[in-house]
């Protein structure tokens, strides 16, 4: 072989190593380009979600807003038609509502006065109704579920939170055989279903001269709270000996609310009755 041979060989291998860098590089710079493609269009779908998201959020709690909105504006539409019915019917004429007041409306800042239903509510505004009669009162001091009292006073509508503790039994019957029966007992449950709690509810038991009637259980119950755990109060009722007959008493239930609660103090009256047979 030759000079001149051995440079043609030289060269032409030159070539070959020169075009495989070459071949390699160019992979190299395609695979580099579209990683770089790849970064630009997650960063892009990143911005996108991210102002998506924004978005979504926003028009979530704008409607959320509206929902309550709405939710106080059927709260004040209730109340109204029950006032103007109660209205309607003259004085003395009452009935209860039952209306649900959204998380957002702020009570300090809504009213029942003149002829005007109001309840506020946060970043929203007013909820109100206009009556062609007068009315007075106030809501509740808490929001959420509520039973309100609407009574016509002979001048206006008086509107307020009624009271709504509750008893399982509407009254305390006993009607038993004579001698070792002639005694009764019987289980009495007291509820909260306000949305605040009562300071103090007392019991008084009075029976005619000839039973012998018992309350068993804590009186006064104290501070018993909104959805707490039902009270359990046993009432007791016997006569002595063969006495036959019916004989007759009563409990006498007040319950006291949480000072600015806005409910009226109640009572119920809740008969007993022996019979020994």
């Amino acid at each position: 072989m030759d000079g001149e041979e051995g440079r043609c060989m030289g060269d032409r291998a030159g070539n070959r190593l020169d075009n495989g860098a070459g071949k390699r590089g160019g992979r190299m710079g395609r695979r580099a380009q579209v990683s770089l493609e790849y970064t630009i269009i997650s960063a892009v779908m990143l911005v996108v979600l991210a102002v998506l998201m924004v978005t979504f959020n926003g028009l979530y709690s704008q409607y959320a807003l509206k929902a309550q909105y709405q939710q106080a504006t059927h709260a004040i539409s209730v109340v109204g038609a029950g006032a103007t019915d109660v209205w309607k019917q003259g004085k003395y004429a009452r009935q209860q509502v039952l209306i649900d007041i959204p998380a957002q409306a702020d009570l300090s800042r809504s009213n029942i006065s003149k002829n005007v239903l109001d309840l506020y509510v946060e970043n929203m505004g007013d909820a109100s109704m206009q009556l062609p009669f007068l009315v007075s009162g106030n809501w509740p001091a808490q929001n959420g579920r509520a039973a309100m009292l609407i009574y016509n006073n002979g001048t206006g509508v008086s509107i307020m939170p009624a009271g709504r503790l509750e008893l399982n039994v509407t009254g305390l019957y006993y009607n038993n055989n004579g001698g070792s029966h002639s005694s009764g007992n019987m289980l009495m449950a007291v509820r909260n279903r306000a949305n605040v709690s009562y300071s103090k509810i007392e019991y008084t038991i009075t029976c005619q001269v000839a039973m012998i009637c018992g309350f068993f259980g804590s009186n006064p119950d104290t501070n018993f709270a909104s959805g707490a755990t039902p009270i359990t109060h046993v009432i007791t009722a016997s006569v002595a000996g063969n006495k036959y007959g019916l004989y007759s008493g009563y409990l006498n239930v007040t319950a006291t609310p949480a000072s600015g609660s806005g409910l009226p103090t109640e009572t119920f009256i809740v008969p007993i009755q022996l019979r020994i047979t």
